[in-house]
């Protein structure tokens, strides 16, 4: 009780304390360096919809503006791959982790649930009014007008070799089951998936990072930061919000914790997660930055795991939202 009490406590300090809301209204930032070269590909998908690949930053991605085929609980089946980016063979799939009820148990790291529901978003502090429920089962947040970051899992199933289908997401969604509507200021049609080719190809873990575009803009989103190499974020105050699966009230929920290992493409944390969270803001509670995209609960560890924001994934995607509207 005395756990909860104190995040609680927090959350509230958080609605009060101005450094807390330290990005306030964030800008869409346009790089100005145009060094970069792409070449594009087309390949077709098993239902004869386009695949783009391009190469930017050294990266190759995939970018699909077909319909999607799968359908389903998205956040179900992320896999577990090589933890170093550059080896991506994959390693088997970790079967445990792919039911929705036992990952709500793994994800939770203590012996008792400590996040908290948000039954009114509206009149919250950032970041919440940017975080998004994506249909079926994931999260993710805006970075742009158009533009969602969330897991590579939420939008791509390695396991099933497919896309899922493009339905709404559903912006700052409160206490409610209510589908929907495409004229609500709050609900966003996907138009365009883009993920890297290291994890359509290989589900390599340290690229389960997606964007989704969307087609109409949004109000409220969320600025990246980064650190350099020489900067460690383990001990960052952290908060990861997102729509866990296995809750019945549909509700945002939030967990609290730190930054416990920072790699050198992914970061481990203690924030309470389940499934359903995948694809939500890893956020500094005091700089108002996003420092990673939460991705899956790692067994070997018993924490939680995100996609790190570096210096060069920043860059890159900044790219996106310059190049794909």
């Amino acid at each position: 009780m005395a756990i909860f009490l104190t995040v609680t406590s927090f959350f509230l300090l958080c609605t009060t304390i101005p450094a807390c809301m330290v990005a306030g209204k964030p800008q869409h930032m346009h790089l100005t360096e145009n060094s970069h070269t792409w070449t594009a590909s087309k390949l077709k998908s098993s239902r004869g919809d386009d695949l783009l690949i391009s190469r930017q930053e050294g990266y190759e991605i995939v970018v699909f503006n077909g319909e999607g085929e799968l359908t389903g609980n998205r956040d179900s089946e992320e896999c577990y791959c090589e933890q170093d980016g550059e080896n991506v063979n994959s390693k088997s799939f970790n079967n445990s982790h792919r039911d929705s009820t036992n990952r709500a148990t793994k994800g939770i790291l203590g012996d008792t649930d400590t996040r908290i529901p948000l039954e009114s978003i509206s009149n919250t502090p950032p970041p919440y009014k940017a975080v998004v429920y994506i249909d079926y089962a994931c999260t993710g947040f805006f970075v742009g007008p158009k533009h969602i970051l969330t897991a590579g899992h939420c939008v791509y199933n390695y396991r099933r070799r497919g896309f899922y289908e493009k339905s709404y997401v559903y912006q700052a969604k409160e206490c409610t089951n209510e589908p929907c509507d495409e004229d609500r200021d709050d609900c966003f049609q996907m138009k365009t998936y883009i993920i890297f080719r290291k994890y359509y190809t290989h589900c390599s873990r340290s690229y389960d990072i997606a964007m989704i575009i969307v087609d109409k803009e949004s109000k409220e989103w969320l600025d990246l930061g980064w650190k350099t190499d020489s900067e460690s974020m383990e001990g960052m105050d952290i908060s990861v919000s997102g729509y866990p699966s296995e809750k019945r009230d549909h509700c945002m929920y939030v967990g609290f914790g730190q930054i416990k290992k920072d790699l050198k493409f992914e970061v481990t944390h203690n924030a309470d997660t389940t499934s359903g969270m995948s694809g939500g803001p890893i956020y500094n509670v005091w700089d108002g930055l996003v420092y990673g995209v939460n991705t899956a609960y790692d067994p070997s560890e018993h924490l939680n795991t995100g996609v790190k924001i570096t210096k060069r994934l920043y860059k890159t995607i900044q790219h996106w939202m310059d190049q794909y509207h």
